[in-house]
């Protein structure tokens, strides 16, 4: 099934490999460069074993289940770990390098869970898909008349946990996410007679945005001092997102179609980019990005297709299936504010999206 499964994208996949590779090849093929190659071929390489171990569409379902339930000890983990600082347990408290399950810094009042990774941001990268595939499938149980309390408790803890990485990247997500899911409700408003779906949707969209006012308010204050005197008065999200994404996109002019090589974008500006797709387009050149985006283009389009047809026929997976698409949409925009291409659980997403446009649609 293979072969079959990845259809869809097989032409821009290859298209991305060996554009990848002649980058590789045009900029030296420096040991970086072709580490970050075989980083990203032993990834899809993983994703591919994962493909030909699903063999229908309960086995989804199942994996569906074994991720919420995962998802579930990972959230209830993080919330006692976030409990356990409030209470002053500082050895959970760790600065930027090294591991440590909180990231607190001078110029932060309070601490951002971050659990096993380096980075808060990329903890909530892992997260953003996870609440998404566990409301697909909340709702697909509670279509068929069998609600599960317990998927409502992780969905909850997820959402904490995002919460506690005041990740301000992944707030921006949802809320677009909300916003793309809202623009279907519109167009389909007939097919979503799911009331956990509807509801979750309003919920969450007001949470989101009371959070995202209260986070974002100095930053929009700071951008508008800016545009009116050119200068920033803080160190703040935009402004240091800013200045290295201009950084970048200047590399890229120098360097348009093979760019500067996987992983060398750093010898050149000291620092990443906090943008995957500006770090992409500069590292790998105008075309490789372009079969990227093909891919993701691809994905959508024909989810979003299969997504309409399964509901308008009453078929309650069309909402396991929009769980994963808006998880993956979802660590797109995320990727926007920060570099994480070669991260396994991305690919995954891509490889849980087309299975279930396979066995779903089949």
């Amino acid at each position: 099934n293979l072969m079959r499964i990845i259809r869809p994208i097989t032409f821009p996949l290859f298209g991305l490999m060996f554009f990848f590779f002649l980058s590789v090849v045009f900029t030296g093929g420096e040991y970086t460069s072709i580490n970050k190659y075989l980083l990203l071929s032993w990834n899809l390489i993983i994703i591919f074993f994962y493909i030909l171990y699903i063999q229908s569409s309960n086995e989804i379902i199942k994996t569906s289940k074994f991720i919420s339930y995962y998802s579930g000890i990972l959230a209830t983990l993080g919330i006692i770990i976030w409990i356990s600082y409030l209470f002053g347990y500082e050895y959970i408290v760790s600065g930027r390098e090294g591991i440590g399950f909180i990231y607190k810094n001078p110029d932060v009042i309070h601490g951002r869970l971050r659990l096993f990774d380096t980075d808060p941001n990329a903890y909530g990268l892992y997260i953003l898909p996870m609440i998404f595939n566990v409301i697909g499938l909340q709702a697909f149980y509670s279509s068929i008349g069998n609600k599960s309390k317990l998927l409502l408790v992780i969905i909850l803890l997820l959402m904490l946990n995002l919460i506690f990485t005041f990740s301000r990247g992944a707030f921006i997500s949802v809320i677009l996410i909300l916003f793309f899911n809202f623009i279907i409700l519109m167009l389909n408003a007939k097919l979503f007679e799911n009331n956990f779906f509807r509801m979750t949707l309003l919920l969450v969209n007001i949470g989101s945005i009371i959070i995202l006012i209260s986070l974002f308010l100095p930053d929009i204050i700071n951008t508008f001092d800016y545009l009116m005197s050119g200068y920033f008065s803080r160190s703040d999200f935009i402004a240091s997102r800013y200045l290295k994404w201009v950084t970048a996109l200047k590399i890229i002019s120098e360097h348009l179609f093979w760019g500067v090589g996987a992983g060398n974008l750093r010898n050149y500006m000291d620092y990443q980019s906090h943008n995957t797709w500006i770090e992409l387009f500069a590292e790998n050149g105008l075309v490789s990005t372009i079969f990227m985006f093909w891919i993701f283009f691809i994905i959508t389009f024909k989810s979003y297709i299969l997504i309409h047809d399964l509901l308008k026929n009453k078929d309650p997976r069309g909402y396991i299936l929009l769980g994963g698409l808006n998880g993956l949409i979802s660590m797109i925009i995320m990727m926007c504010s920060i570099s994480m291409f070669f991260v396994i659980y991305f690919w995954f997403q891509i490889g849980y999206v087309l299975l279930m446009m396979y066995f779903f649609k089949h």
